[in-house]
């Protein structure tokens, strides 16, 4: 059986109060899901998915030359295919953690965002996260919302917000709707395990702060765009020793932040 997904990250969110803790245990999915692929991962014992809005491919896509209007079509298309399989994500009691990976915008030729030095965009996708807070205030299958995917605002122009202040003033029209539902913060540059211990945290309750460990990077990425001499873990990769501890040192500073 062929199983149209991306199985590139395995998320484990656990969040915990004086009463209970739940974990999430699931995947990142391609954005073609389809019911039967949710029931082969329920079969998995999955009860958590991170469902990329994602317009085209990745990095660049349609976004990149899109307008405004344009960007706003593929998202409301995208977000009835979204609609349309809630259901099934309640029966077999899988959440749902709604991604913004393509921003309006989406990248230029040379990977820089349009978000960052393009006050339209900036707006829009303020507007985009009001439209869907609105949208999912009252769904109970909707796990969260993550703001944007591996934010880089590197090149960012004069008088936009950098990252932080857009994500604060994301975060502002959201709760204004919905209270309910947690947000999901990454930092810049591209959500990197080094990028939460210099980011600071935002003024309101009910975030979770993300980071995406991908080192060591010439192991995880290994045959994802050329053939490379096998590499493996743990071992020596890029001329250091790569095992537990060494994964737990390159995390200690996020997890003392």
């Amino acid at each position: 059986m062929k199983i149209d997904l991306i199985l590139i990250l395995l998320e484990i969110f656990v969040i915990a109060d004086a009463a209970n803790v739940t974990r999430f245990r699931g995947t990142m999915i391609n954005p073609k899901i389809t019911e039967q692929d949710f029931r082969v991962l329920a079969s998995w014992n999955a009860n958590h998915i991170r469902w990329q809005l994602l317009w085209g491919s990745f990095p660049h896509g349609p976004a990149d030359k899109g307008n405004i209007p344009a960007y706003e079509a593929w998202l409301e298309t995208a977000l009835e295919h979204v609609d349309s399989l809630i259901p099934v994500c309640r029966e077999l009691g899988i959440t749902i953690l709604l991604d913004l990976h393509t921003p309006p915008g989406g990248r230029d030729q040379n990977d820089k965002w349009p978000l960052f030095y393009n006050k339209e965009f900036q707006d829009a996708f303020l507007v985009v996260w009001e439209k869907m807070a609105n949208r999912y205030k009252n769904e109970t299958q909707i796990m969260g919302y993550d703001l944007v995917n591996e934010p880089d605002d590197r090149d960012l122009a004069p008088g936009l917000m950098n990252w932080r202040d857009l994500a604060i003033a994301a975060a502002q029209r959201i709760r204004t709707i919905d209270s309910l539902h947690p947000i999901i913060v990454e930092a810049s540059p591209k959500s990197g395990p080094d990028t939460l211990p210099n980011f600071e945290p935002l003024p309101f309750d009910n975030i979770i702060y993300s980071l995406h460990m991908y080192w060591p990077v010439n192991f995880t990425f290994k045959n994802m765009v050329t053939n490379v001499t096998p590499i493996y873990y743990p071992g020596i990769i890029d001329g250091k020793m790569w095992n537990k501890d060494k994964l737990r040192a390159a995390l200690e500073p996020t997890l003392d932040w």
